[in-house]
């Protein structure tokens, strides 16, 4: 099984300010930070 993530508080801030900004797609943050898009939603 693969291990779980874990992020920290500064990263965690730092993908939400990009979500709030508006200046890309939650799709785009979400591929820039190998995130799956229905984190960020």
């Amino acid at each position: 099984m693969e291990k779980r993530n874990r992020y920290t508080s500064e990263f965690k801030t730092k993908v939400v300010l990009e979500v709030l900004r508006e200046e890309q797609t939650v799709n785009e943050i979400a591929a820039k930070h190998e995130l799956s898009p229905v984190m960020l939603s």
